[in-house]
């Protein structure tokens, strides 16, 4: 039986085309996606959801996010866990990494636990934890930001493979400033296990291109914690700028990078290098006030999180990040690209989601024309439905005056899908 039936919406196809369509989800997964004029006549539908005058889009993906709405991935409790899972959902992510700050190994050891016993647990409600972001403490201590310096360290193989063998598949992605000699090595054995990202560094340009060569293929939060960009000493920033296929993320909320400087990185970038993430904190969703973020005390004041005089974390979500992105001219396919198939790619969960295609799981948000969220399916489970006045928000933004792809009628090809 299928069980919900998405009729009659703006569907984002597989290859970025906006097409009129229906989805049909069976179980977890995706069962058919058909043109308006290829309506199955036969099967019974349990739910049908009326998407008429709604874009149908693959579910976003944070593969950097702290907390969420008070839970933080460093309170290291399942609960913390299942709480960002669930509010998450509720702003389109439907798959997320929790991430970790610099902790000393114990306490980063506990976080871990609780990650895996989440994960182990069955726990299907919200988005959907594909494992965790290592963020510290193999980081430098000139480009601390908001993390703990006197709990930062060398790289060290050796504990980084003890991880990954004590929790198989769980560390997606691993930070490294790269300024140590022992980096090379570093890069070139864990990057056969996880992805490896250069992250709160000082390096120059020369050794952190030797990184990438040694296996590093990501940057985090690019220009924020590292060595920024010069005519004459182009840095961790021109790097990545210069590299063919480092993958970086963004902080897309306009404070932690300037709109003209988020619209050149995309443009250099590409379309298939950059990555939105929220690198939310705990008081992402929350009123201000005074927060903590990995031993760290964070004062948040206007939406701000300051600690230490650096930006600690952000309080937005990734289709807040979305709507700032479109207000700054970016083209909206790029800006998807960002937050749904990019991210998969670099996670390896492409076969899985980042794309709407029959048989990959239903990870699916409905948005207006303001890009406000109106429904969100979690591997195929309804989880989130706008009340109809929620849609006025966000009135300044029209999604499809300024989507740079066209609704084109009668090229529908299913294959295509």
């Amino acid at each position: 039986m299928i069980q919900y039936r998405i009729a009659g919406g703006t569907v984002l196809t597989e290859d970025f085309r906006l097409i009129p369509g229906s989805i049909d989800i069976e179980g977890e997964r995706i069962f058919r996606i058909f043109g308006e004029r290829d309506f199955p006549e036969t099967g019974e539908v349990q739910t049908i959801i009326d998407a008429t005058n709604l874009y149908v889009l693959p579910g976003f993906i944070d593969m950097h996010i702290h907390g969420f709405m008070g839970a933080d991935t460093c309170d290291a409790k399942e609960e913390s866990i299942a709480r960002m899972a669930l509010c998450l959902a509720d702003k389109g992510v439907t798959t997320f990494l929790p991430t970790t700050m610099t902790l000393p190994l114990p306490d980063l050891d506990k976080v871990l636990q609780a990650v895996d016993r989440y994960m182990s647990s069955g726990n299907r409600d919200g988005a959907f934890v594909a494992g965790v972001h290592l963020e510290g403490p193999y980081l430098s201590p000139r480009k601390c930001g908001a993390q703990r310096a006197d709990w930062m360290r060398p790289p060290s193989t050796e504990e980084v493979n003890g991880m990954l063998d004590a929790y198989p598949r769980l560390i997606r992605v691993v930070d490294v400033a790269p300024e140590e000699d022992s980096t090379a090595d570093f890069c070139r054995e864990i990057s056969e296990r996880c992805v490896v990202s250069i992250s709160h560094t000082a390096a120059g340009y020369d050794t952190i291109m030797s990184a990438f060569c040694s296996g590093a293929t990501h940057a985090t939060h690019l220009f924020n914690a590292m060595s920024g960009l010069h005519h004459r000493d182009p840095g961790a920033v021109g790097a990545v700028l210069d590299s063919d296929s480092v993958t970086a993320e963004l902080i897309s909320d306009g404070c932690h990078v300037h709109p003209a400087v988020l619209r050149f990185a995309f443009h250099i970038l590409g379309p298939d290098r950059p990555v939105i993430v929220s690198d939310a904190m705990r008081a992402a969703g929350m009123p201000d006030g005074e927060y903590s973020l990995g031993g760290t005390s964070v004062t948040v004041k206007d939406g701000q999180a300051i600690a230490n005089g650096s930006r600690a974390g952000s309080t937005t979500d990734i289709a807040e990040e979305i709507r700032v992105l479109i207000r700054a001219g970016i083209p909206p396919e790029h800006i998807l690209r960002a937050a749904t198939v990019n991210p998969a790619r670099v996670l390896g969960i492409l076969s899985d989601t980042g794309t709407l295609c029959e048989g990959k799981y239903a990870d699916i948000v409905l948005v207006d024309e303001n890009f406000t969220v109106r429904y969100v399916f979690c591997r195929g489970r309804l989880h989130f439905v706008s009340p109809r006045d929620f849609s006025q928000r966000n009135s300044d933004i029209s999604f499809s005056q300024r989507f740079g792809l066209t609704k084109r009628e009668d090229d529908f090809d299913d294959e295509s899908m």
